[in-house]
């Protein structure tokens, strides 16, 4: 267990690290998510769907404040990163300090701009009403901003149990337990999980829950007893309250448990979990679909046009797109890596994939197993859906790929697997140790050398759209932490510079860890 604490260490530090670092409302639909978090945690109403807007602090402050790449592209009188760093000194300090002065104002009132239209009401409520009662009380004693990096706090801790758990799954299919360390410490490493659960989202509580669920998937396909059937139901009804992408995982358990021919604990599992159903109802009655997706009221598609879209996707760039921004996309700003380093990561998690074929091929997979894989089938359907809703609505074929974080404990499985079935015994905790190695050099890269320099304004997009390559020179990087902190006075201007650090030597010291536990574990059986 050293390992998983190193690893939820390492996590947390990670966490932490790219909630300084990453502008307020640079994070995926962050704004929105945060909005609906107020509007709930002030009124005690859930949103009445699409026609609420923003509150007018929060508009205010995206007034003030740089927006993403993408988002400036579609509301171009905002604050690009560029623009705001760009603007006379004189003026930028006196919009930070406006912004360091704004709080949260109760009862809540709507804005009014474009920018400001509540675009993500469809989203189920768990996540927000967990979040609610810390928000009144942060609110009422901290700065608007403040109150905004403490919720990202908040739900760094709450993702962070996907770390124990991940390390549970992979004990529940291996009994041996270095290689659920192996797993547990790739999945704290892998680079692409923290721009999901790293912002105020539903995502932070989907990825731990997703986990949850496929754990006491596991724990019933063993123990087949009523009592885990209905912690499995209980834990579904739980899910369906946090996002509607986990309405595959239901239907794949569903199926799975029917496939062990146990009808009367998918009866049980789909009626404990049934109430959780009234959320997608109402979502019908206020926006004609299931999911309430933009994206499908824009276009109001009928099933049949779904499936006759997929013929138009263009399926290779698609699946590109979602590899790419499933290792590790920047935010709203889409920044990224050098394109080597993806084909880089690639490369690895295709060695791994074709040992668990060829290993799969030749042993069976156990009934655990199975149905972990028909839960990532049926997601990964789930998303080619979604992708059929943004084709038909704007006629572009793309996948986000960080919509796949809540299947990363699968994928670590199946590459740690592969890779034990290729290699032999003594090189396999070299490989592992060093992708998880050039997982951490990652993370260190994209958010001290990509990520800081811009966010900064010490780089800029150039007039391609591609990022300009930021030449690393030792006094800038005090220019970029206070920069980064300006909005937070009790954050100590080197705050990020020391966190890069403690997860620099947090992540060698959990690789080192990892190795020792090996050798430890082969002396052990010789």
């Amino acid at each position: 267990m050293k390992i998983v604490g190193l690893a939820w260490l390492v996590f947390v530090l990670v966490g932490v690290l790219v909630s300084i670092v990453v502008p307020l409302g640079e994070g995926y639909d962050e704004p929105w998510h945060l909005g609906y978090l107020q509007y709930l945690a002030q009124t005690g109403r859930l949103p009445s769907g699409p026609g609420l807007h923003l509150s007018a602090e929060l508009e205010q402050f995206f007034q003030l404040h740089p927006i993403g790449w993408v988002l400036h592209k579609i509301h171009p009188d905002l604050y690009s990163q560029e623009e705001y760093w760009q603007q006379p000194e004189v003026q930028r300090l006196r919009n930070d300090e406006t912004l360091r002065e704004l709080h949260f104002q109760n009862p809540y009132t709507e804005g009014s701009s474009a920018f400001a239209d509540q675009y993500e009401s469809h989203q189920p409520p768990l996540y927000y009403a967990v979040l609610s009662p810390i928000f009144i009380l942060t609110a009422r004693f901290f700065s608007l901003a403040d109150t905004f990096l403490l919720m990202r706090f908040w739900s760094v801790l709450v993702a962070s149990a996907i770390v124990p758990l991940t390390y549970w799954i992979a004990r529940r299919v291996t009994p041996f337990p270095y290689l659920a360390s192996a797993v547990t410490m790739l999945v704290a490493l892998f680079p692409g999980l923290y721009p999901d659960v790293v912002r105020v989202s539903t995502d932070a509580l989907l990825v731990p829950m997703a986990a949850a669920i496929f754990l006491a998937l596991l724990r019933y396909v063993d123990s087949r007893s009523k009592r885990d059937a209905v912690v499995l139901g209980l834990l579904m009804l739980a899910g369906l309250s946090t996002k509607a992408f986990l309405i595959p995982v239901l239907i794949a358990a569903v199926l799975g448990i029917l496939a062990l021919r146990e009808f009367r604990t998918a009866a049980v599992v789909s009626f404990v979990s049934a109430a959780g159903w009234i959320w997608y109802a109402r979502n019908i009655w206020i926006t004609g679909s299931l999911t309430g997706l933009p994206q499908t009221v824009a276009a109001k598609p009928s099933l049949l046009e779904s499936i006759a879209s997929l013929r138009h996707l263009h399926w290779i760039d698609m699946i590109k797109l979602t590899a790419v921004s499933h290792i590790w996309i920047g935010n709203f700003s889409l920044l990224q890596y050098r394109s080597w380093i993806y084909k880089v990561i690639e490369l690895f998690f295709a060695t791994g994939l074709v040992g668990f074929i060829i290993a799969s091929l030749r042993k069976p997979l156990s009934h655990k197993f199975q149905v972990l894989l028909l839960v990532y089938a049926l997601f990964a359907a789930s998303l080619v859906y979604f992708a059929t809703q943004i084709f038909l609505e704007g006629g572009v074929s793309v996948i986000q790929g960080w919509y796949l974080t809540p299947m990363l404990p699968i994928e670590a499985l199946v590459f740690v697997l592969g890779i034990q079935y290729l290699f032999p015994r003594k090189a396999f905790p070299w490989i592992v140790a060093f992708v998880a190695f050039c997982f951490l050099a990652m993370l260190i890269y994209g958010t001290a050398f990509i990520s800081a320099p811009y966010y900064s304004g010490l780089t800029s997009h150039s007039a391609s759209e591609s990022l300009r390559i930021y030449a690393p020179h030792w006094p800038d990087f005090a220019v970029m932490s206070g920069r980064l902190t300006r909005l937070h006075p009790w954050i100590p201007d080197s705050a990020p510079i020391v966190l890069c650090i403690m997860v620099l030597v947090a992540g060698l010291t959990l690789i080192g860890a990892f190795l020792k536990d090996r050798k430890r574990s082969d002396e052990s059986m010789s």
